[in-house]
């Protein structure tokens, strides 16, 4: 992280936890148990990652389900859509989507 935070454009922000690892991690699954996440199937690292997040939080190594629940809370959030830019095609077709929203009011 030391030398992310080197370089001048300042691209990356530390996140400091507020609360325990179960309790980040559980406020994340809502997407997982919606179906909105998606891994690709034929990963090597895969079967590893599944046995991590299936073991926690009795789990020899919890680092992987720390990251992907920080990830997963953070993309909550419009944090997403602004790491994406706002000539990208998701965030176009998101602004489009509200303009319709607003016009059907």
């Amino acid at each position: 992280m030391d030398e992310l935070f080197r370089d001048d454009r300042r691209r990356y922000e530390r996140i400091k936890p507020d609360k325990d690892k179960e309790t980040r991690f559980q406020s994340a699954c809502g997407p997982v148990e919606e179906g909105k996440v998606y891994l690709p199937a034929d990963a090597p690292w895969l079967p590893v990652f599944k046995r991590e997040l299936q073991s926690f939080p009795r789990g020899r190594n919890d680092d992987q389900v720390d990251s992907f629940a920080h990830f997963l809370n953070w993309s909550k959030g419009l944090g997403f859509y602004r790491a994406l830019g706002r000539d990208h095609r998701i965030n176009i077709e998101r602004r489009e989507r509200n303009r319709e929203r607003v016009r059907r009011r």
